[in-house]
């Protein structure tokens, strides 16, 4: 068998150039969500005594979606927006800033996963990033290096292979391990009623190994793909003849032996493991995209903003992706 060379770059063709240009486009086309937030611009009522809500949530999602994705501070997406409002002829006023930082913390954000034609079974792909909330910028940090105030969050994600769409989010202090919050996305995932496919597999990097996870995957009937650390060791008993697996060690067992009959990168090809690049694939977009950066102090402004860019990349996501010729 000729020997395959892992440095050779492949070269995919894109069989749909029409459609795919056209969908990237769409992605800069705000008309379309304007239009959106436009036609649902009546006020909502709260169910309170009072005066209804001035400003509907669709026009409030719509400034949060601008803010987002052109980056601006909030009193600059409001300036923005008077612009916008404007130049289409709009008799919108947009909501002062106090208002609009303190609608965002309860704002109702669409995942757009009822955007997404998921037409097979999910294979589920976790990972995590840090986005910053305050500090000095990255120059600052290589000459002077990192100063106290610096801090962090971490955001959570799982996407789906086929797809692309991002199934699933939670936003935690830095030192949440992955493992703890992957039980919660997966409960998301199965939650939501625009996600029509079942979960088959999970494929996660080293850090979704613990033995709970596998007996979570097991009990919902989820495959649960996650290479053990190379001084794993075998969980079992030998009688007589026979290798007896450990109870709820015998999805992990399976992979040690594998990895000692074939080799551990060979493992990963057979197994199907680098699939879960993919996730890596959309948390590098979502930080291309957006910036590694939060606006907001409140960690609840904070969680609203990440969902935000979610929702955006799934929007994006619907509106096509390229097709390789096989």
């Amino acid at each position: 068998m000729a020997q395959i060379n892992n440095n050779t770059k492949t070269n995919k063709k894109i069989i749909n150039w029409s459609e795919y240009n056209k969908s990237l486009e769409n992605r800069g086309n705000f008309s379309i969500l304007l239009n959106i937030a436009y036609l649902s611009r009546a006020p909502r009522q709260t169910g309170q005594a009072g005066h209804p809500l001035e400003y509907s949530d669709a026009i409030v999602l719509f400034l949060a979606q601008l803010r987002e994705f052109m980056q601006l501070p909030i009193r600059q997406t409001i300036g923005m927006a008077k612009f916008i409002f404007k130049q289409t002829g709009l008799d919108l006023k947009p909501p002062s800033r106090s208002t609009l930082s303190r609608r965002l913390a309860a704002l109702n954000i669409p995942s757009n996963l009822d955007k997404i034609n998921f037409n097979s079974p999910i294979i589920f792909l976790p990972d995590s990033t840090g986005l910053k909330v305050s500090g000095e910028g990255e120059w600052k940090v290589r000459k002077h290096g990192a100063d106290k105030r610096r801090k962090w969050v971490k955001v959570h994600i799982a996407l789906d292979y086929a797809t692309g769409a991002i199934l699933a989010t939670s936003v935690t202090i830095p030192n949440i391990d992955d493992g703890h919050e992957l039980p919660g996305l997966i409960r998301q995932a199965i939650d939501n009623s625009d996600i029509d496919q079942p979960i088959s597999d999970i494929i996660g990097d080293g850090a979704y190994d613990h033995q709970v996870l596998y007996k979570v995957a097991k009990r919902l009937g989820i495959n649960l793909l996650t290479p053990p650390p190379k001084n794993a060791k075998w969980h079992g008993d030998i009688k007589g003849v026979r290798l007896v697996d450990e109870p709820g060690w015998e999805k992990r067992n399976s992979y040690v032996r594998d990895i000692i009959r074939l080799g551990r990168e060979r493992w990963k090809e057979v197994s199907g493991y680098h699939r879960r690049s993919l996730a890596e694939t959309g948390m590098s977009r979502l930080k291309l995209t957006f910036g590694v950066k939060l606006k907001s102090k409140r960690i609840e402004n904070q969680v609203a903003e990440v969902k935000i860019r979610i929702s955006l990349l799934n929007l994006f996501t619907s509106y096509g992706r390229p097709r390789y010729a096989a």
